[in-house]
């Protein structure tokens, strides 16, 4: 157990959540169990609440370093900052310990990392005036696309998953693939909605998104019958 003068490292980061939040600093929160808001102006510091075990918090700077990639500013330096940014999130999800068992998560952070130092980054980003990307209690999930699994919740392993995928910003998603791929920019609301969906279903209670985007986020919710993965996953 933490002890009493150490502060609670929060499941999703702060500084990861800041970048979906209005210029207030706040999100709105929708139940996945009953695809209602519970919550439309809730503080990025209370996002999500604890995660349970002891890691300590993601560094402040990678989170910097990789909220700033996008289609302008990648790399390989870039590309090593979102590699540590989802190893270090895939460990700390809710999902993970409940999977793997508080004792492996140090240990499984480097694996992680190293896994995912062998894929492709391919950067996901949004046309002009279309809704945002959400991000959930999970905010980092893994696919195994051949078998249709998604993340822990379908007993999936890391180190058999063949894409990793998760959101940057508002506005920005990275995916690590097996094969090289292009970047891709969404262009209809279809794609970001099934996209949304993949996380949606992959969250354990609730997934956040910009204020303005609240609507949308409630809608996606009530259709996800008809946002199949197959929509970006043949």
């Amino acid at each position: 157990m933490p002890s009493d003068d150490q502060p609670d490292v929060p499941v999703v980061p702060a500084g990861l959540l800041q970048s979906f939040a209005d210029d207030d600093g706040h999100l709105a929160v929708l139940d996945v169990a009953t695809g209602q808001l519970v919550d439309e102006e809730r503080s990025v510091a209370e996002a999500f609440g604890p995660m349970p075990g002891t890691l300590p918090p993601v560094d402040p700077d990678l989170l910097e370093e990789a909220r700033a990639v996008d289609g302008d500013h990648r790399g390989p330096e870039q590309a090593a900052a979102v590699v540590r940014l989802f190893a270090a999130l895939l460990v700390r999800s809710p999902a993970a310990v409940a999977h793997i068992g508080a004792d492996g998560l140090a240990g499984g952070e480097a694996a992680v990392a190293e896994q995912l130092g062998r894929f492709h980054l391919q950067l996901v980003e949004l046309d002009r005036d279309l809704p945002g990307f959400v991000v959930g209690d999970v905010p980092v999930l893994h696919i195994d696309t051949g078998g249709q699994r998604f993340g822990f919740g379908d007993e999936l392993d890391i180190a058999d998953a063949d894409l990793i995928a998760g959101p940057l910003t508002r506005t920005v998603a990275a995916c690590f693939n097996a094969e090289p791929l292009e970047d891709v920019v969404f262009g209809t609301r279809k794609r970001v909605d099934a996209w949304n969906a993949l996380f949606i279903r992959a969250a354990r209670a609730e997934v956040a998104a910009h204020p303005d985007d609240a609507r949308t986020l409630r809608q996606t919710h009530s259709r996800l019958d008809r946002l199949p993965p197959s929509i970006l996953i043949g």
